[in-house]
């Protein structure tokens, strides 16, 4: 695989990519934002793309410029508007294509006015598409395949994998760890080393449980990618099991480093550290090296979970992987 397939492309609106971009993205990450995408072609060879949320313009603005360029009033009658919230889109039944031939059904935004419908699609569904036209498929050959991740819940007109619902994917309190640098996965060790996320020993095992199902979902399953996400192998002195945790672009910087962090969150004093699983293309198997070049879509998965916590996005909607 050639190095610029190594990239990963992250698009969302505006004050997300801000938001990523501000907390330190690596440089094989190229961003961008819905409304300022047209002609760019810096994504044409990734390897990947995650596509966050949806730009939806608001339901007067709309109404507004239909009214514009129609010369009649819109008849909104329609428009969702209950006790103490906002006029917005109602929503109507709708469906997401699947691979195998059958369709998952959701609820969807539309306006029974023609053009408004228009318009709100053109800024909505059609950014959507513009993101996703920015991987340049067309252009690509057998060998140049990527991945493609929607986080969101609007239908568009391609055929998806599979859909996974918001509730059974987002993050819980163990991806804090992330702000670290350092996840671990012992229950234990969690306990131990996060006191305040983990108050009790059932609750540090339902964070071990969550935390190894999500890595290995995030490791095993973009294997093919030609690089792979490094696990680190901590012993302690004494009678204890040898445990897996994994080092961050954000986390402690080489053997020592981690031995210090260790030791001050309880979990020392160190044996003996092992790299587990190492990029093959690393002149060296070392955590050094692991704080460089950690997988494309782990950086990315990464710099989503330290921001999982303060994002907006609290309904259990679907999220759409193609």
């Amino acid at each position: 695989m050639h190095a610029e397939t190594q990239q990963v492309a992250v698009i969302a609106q505006a004050a997300v990519e801000e938001r990523l971009v501000g907390m330190g993205l690596p440089a094989n990450v190229v961003t961008g934002h819905f409304n300022a995408l047209s002609g760019r072609n810096d994504m044409e060879k990734v390897a990947g793309m995650i596509v966050i949320g949806q730009a939806m313009p608001p339901i007067f603005s709309m109404e507004a410029d239909a009214g514009t360029l129609t010369g009649a009033p819109v008849d909104a009658a329609d428009a969702v508007l209950k006790l103490d919230e906002r006029r917005w889109y109602p929503r109507v039944p709708g469906a997401i294509r699947l691979r195998d031939g059958s369709n998952y059904p959701i609820e969807c935004h539309r306006h029974s006015d023609l053009t408004v419908e228009a318009l709100r699609w053109q800024i909505c569904e059609g950014q959507l598409i513009q993101a996703i036209g920015r991987l340049r498929p067309l252009r690509r050959g057998p060998d140049e395949a990527f991945f493609l991740d929607i986080v969101s819940d609007v239908p568009l007109p391609i055929t998806v994998d599979r859909v996974e619902e918001w509730s059974a994917v987002r993050l819980g309190a163990w991806a804090d760890m992330a702000a670290e640098g350092v996840v671990l996965t012992a229950a234990s060790d969690i306990q131990a080393a996060f006191p305040d996320l983990a108050a009790s020993a059932k609750a540090a095992q339902n964070m071990s449980e969550a935390v190894r199902l999500t890595l290995r979902s995030n490791i095993d399953v973009y294997i093919d990618l030609g690089v792979s996400v490094s696990v680190i192998e901590a012993k302690r002195t004494g009678r204890f099991a040898p445990t897996e945790i994994v080092v961050l672009p954000n986390g402690p910087k080489g053997p020592n480093a981690l031995k210090r962090w260790l030791n001050d969150r309880g979990l020392g004093p160190i044996e003996r550290i092992t790299v587990k699983r190492a990029c093959a293309a690393w002149a060296r198997p070392s955590i050094e090296a692991i704080g460089r070049l950690v997988d494309a879509r782990m950086q990315a998965w990464a710099g989503m979970l330290t921001s999982a916590s303060t994002c907006e996005s609290g309904s259990d909607r679907p999220a759409l992987g193609a």
